[in-house]
């Protein structure tokens, strides 16, 4: 009798993981420091904007034109403007195993006096990142924001201190799907974002033989965030 209960009691655990990760919740103490100082500080500017994040204030920018398809999806969802670079490359040369950067175009509306929001895939060195950061500033940028899935810094966290202290950036996010050193976690630049319980969610949803498309859309638990903090 116990073993016939057991699958329906995960099956309710599994729903009410389901909604509260649906509801923005968050099991750890840094998730929730996420979303109590960054997400203010991205979208509070002491007004309720009605139709979405304020496009004044507000740009979502892809690094290359590998990550344009995510930058539109993120900028779709706010409401907000979208500024791409293009990545022009000298093929003639190598270093460190590819070809140098010569220079990065932007393509996209006014940039002065906005806050942008940098979205890639991946920052492994981190100095395309940090030179479209400074692009970024020469063309009015306010406050940026770097947000990537995978931090591998594997140049060091000595050139993103430097940037920091320039003002070239003023937060940096990834995901705990790789490892972080504990200096990297110390940084005041650096927002760490734990992944943990929705890995585990799609864990559990696959070992029920269920949908996982739910979990994979997260275009209902930003808008629930925007509401939350009275940006829609």
């Amino acid at each position: 009798r116990r073993h016939r209960a057991q699958p329906r009691l995960r099956r309710d655990a599994l729903h009410e993981g389901r909604a509260e990760l649906r509801r923005g919740q968050s099991a750890s103490s840094r998730g929730r420091r996420y979303r109590l100082q960054v997400l203010p500080s991205l979208y509070a500017r002491g007004q309720a904007w009605r139709d979405g994040c304020d496009p004044e204030h507000l740009m979502v920018i892809s690094p290359d034109e590998g990550a344009t398809g995510r930058a539109i999806y993120l900028a779709t969802v706010l409401g907000v403007d979208i500024g791409m670079f293009y990545k022009r490359r000298d093929y003639s040369k190598i270093v460190d195993g590819r070809n140098p950067i010569v220079a990065h175009d932007f393509l996209g509306s006014d940039l002065a006096g906005k806050d942008a929001i940098v979205v890639d895939d991946m920052i492994s060195s981190g100095d395309s990142m940090i030179d479209v950061a400074k692009q970024l500033k020469k063309r009015g940028a306010n406050r940026i924001f770097i947000v990537s899935t995978f931090g591998l810094f594997t140049n060091g966290l000595e050139r993103f201190d430097k940037a920091f202290e320039e003002g070239l950036f003023y937060r940096l996010l990834t995901t705990n799907l790789v490892y972080q050193t504990e200096d990297l976690l110390a940084k005041e630049w650096y927002i760490n974002v734990d992944m943990s319980k929705y890995i585990a969610l799609l864990i559990d949803t696959l070992n029920h033989d269920e949908s996982i498309g739910e979990l994979l859309n997260p275009a209902d638990r930003i808008d629930k965030i925007l509401r939350k903090y009275g940006q829609k």
